[in-house]
């Protein structure tokens, strides 16, 4: 065995060593003990986005190590043959692009048991996902949403002084706000010396029309006029729209330009919508470039001022 195999294996089971990215539970919560730190880690991972790419979780569990990526491979599937073995977790099936052909890549997720034994340490976990869950759109979602995850966090990792702070899912998302008017795809909070920048994320696939996208927009302008927000966030935060392709995009911003003009929703944020491509996010710019659309069509940073390192 390699040294950085042998690291790899001290990295596994050392519970002092920090997360990569914003704990999915406190630190002082209660885990199973059968599970060490890496697994519960993978476990909680998998509850809250519900589907990860394997590199998705090298990159969750190991990306500030000094472990190579070859040890990263090894340790991952190390850990997720030990869930497996436990009935916890599952390959589900392999993810592919019907038009291109081909199997794609493999997808980990949660088994029901294994969402049960989450739920005992991450309080609001919904129940075992229903047959529906299984489908390839909720696939390429849930991957989708985590790799704009990944790419602010490896945008915060590229900038001293920079740390994404808090990244909830979905149901982590609403429970946060409660009203139960939204769902949406995450919240995040990222901070820099100078900025902190508190949002929602919808992630769009572009499989429904501009008119479903339209309705929850309605509902986020809804909660704003509520009010109920304001007893969970000191100010209202950014709704940041992730579309597929820039026609997509433009269609979306033109949507919310014209439900935020709408009579009832005269007072509302309308600068607070923003819309970039999912290239671009992801891309080497990051999501802090100049790649967010506001009202007016034009391109901007999300903070005023972007100091590299």
């Amino acid at each position: 065995m390699s040294f950085n195999e042998i690291r790899a294996e001290t990295l596994d089971s050392d519970p002092e060593t920090p997360a990569e990215f914003p704990l999915c539970l406190n630190k002082d919560t209660d885990t199973p003990g059968f599970l060490t730190p890496r697994e519960v880690e993978v476990v909680s991972r998998l509850a809250a986005f519900r589907f990860l790419f394997r590199a998705q979780l090298e990159e969750f569990l190991f990306s500030r190590t000094e472990v190579t990526q070859r040890s990263r491979t090894v340790l991952t599937h190390r850990i997720l043959d030990r869930l497996r073995r436990r009935g916890l977790v599952v390959g589900t099936r392999e993810f592919g692009d019907g038009r291109r052909g081909g199997s794609g890549r493999l997808v980990e997720q949660l088994t029901p048991h294994g969402r049960r034994v989450a739920s005992t340490f991450m309080p609001g976990l919904p129940r075992a996902a229903r047959r529906t869950l299984l489908g390839t759109f909720l696939m390429r979602h849930a991957t989708s949403v985590a790799e704009v995850a990944l790419a602010f966090d490896r945008a915060a990792r590229a900038r001293r002084g920079h740390r994404l702070v808090e990244w909830q899912c979905d149901w982590q998302g609403a429970l946060r706000l409660g009203a139960g008017m939204v769902v949406p795809d995450a919240w995040l909070a990222y901070r820099t010396p100078d900025w902190e920048l508190s949002a929602f994320v919808e992630v769009d696939l572009g499989t429904e029309g501009t008119r479903f996208f339209t309705r929850k927009i309605d509902r986020y302008l809804a909660l704003h006029r509520s009010g109920e927000w304001s007893a969970r966030f000191e100010s209202w935060p950014l709704v940041l729209i992730v579309a597929p392709a820039p026609t997509r995009a433009n269609a979306l911003r033109r949507a919310c330009d014209l439900t935020v003009s709408q009579p009832e929703n005269l007072l509302a944020p309308a600068s607070e919508f923003r819309v970039a491509t999912f290239g671009d996010v992801v891309g080497p710019g990051g999501p802090l470039g100049p790649i967010w659309m506001g009202a007016d069509g034009h391109k901007g940073p999300l903070l005023p001022s972007d100091r590299r390192a």
